[in-house]
Formats: structure tokens, C-alpha cells, sequence
């Protein structure tokens, strides 16, 4: 399992593997380490979203802010501080 790693330009946050290829551009404007295949990403106008491994949205980038619990899977996504809870493969449980 190769891990992604993050990488910075002006013109942003994105992600290589450990061949120093680039895997995921550099469009965010903040963006977590990998966790459990995925990965909190800030957009440039502020919205947050999950991605996995290959750059694809688990969870849109729609909300405010997102926490995601690494032992449950589970993400609690919050849009004008209302709680939507995901499961790990992206589907509203709550």
C-alpha cells in the first residue's frame, strides 16, 4: 500500500505518490493526510468535502467544516452548524 503525500504550490494543496508523481492537483486550498483512504479537502472558496485516493468526492464539498472519526468511519459533515453524519463510504446515516 503506497501512501500519498501532501505537496504545496502557490497555487495550492495537492497529493504525490512515492514515485513524486502527482496523483491528486494542487486545486485546494487546505487539505488533510490520507486517514483510512481518505482525506478532509478545504476548496478555495472555503467549502470542505472528503476525497479518497484517486481524487473522487466520498462526501461533496458543501459544508462549513467535517470531522471524521478514524475507529467508527464516520464523518460528521456540518453545514451552518447542523451535524449530517456519513458513513465511510459517503452515505448519510443521520
Amino acid at each position: 500500500q503506497e501512501s500519498l503525500r501532501k505537496f504545496e504550490t502557490p497555487n495550492g494543496v495537492g497529493f504525490k505518490d512515492r514515485h513524486n508523481r502527482v496523483v491528486i492537483n494542487d486545486v485546494y486550498s487546505w487539505a488533510s493526510n490520507f486517514e483510512e483512504e481518505r482525506a478532509i479537502v478545504r476548496l478555495k472558496d472555503g467549502n470542505m468535502g472528503i476525497i479518497n485516493r484517486q481524487g473522487d468526492y466520498i462526501i461533496q464539498p458543501l459544508y462549513d467544516n467535517i470531522e471524521y472519526d478514524t475507529y467508527t468511519g464516520i464523518s460528521c459533515a456540518y453545514k451552518d452548524k447542523q451535524c449530517t453524519k456519513f458513513n465511510y463510504l459517503g452515505e448519510v446515516i443521520e
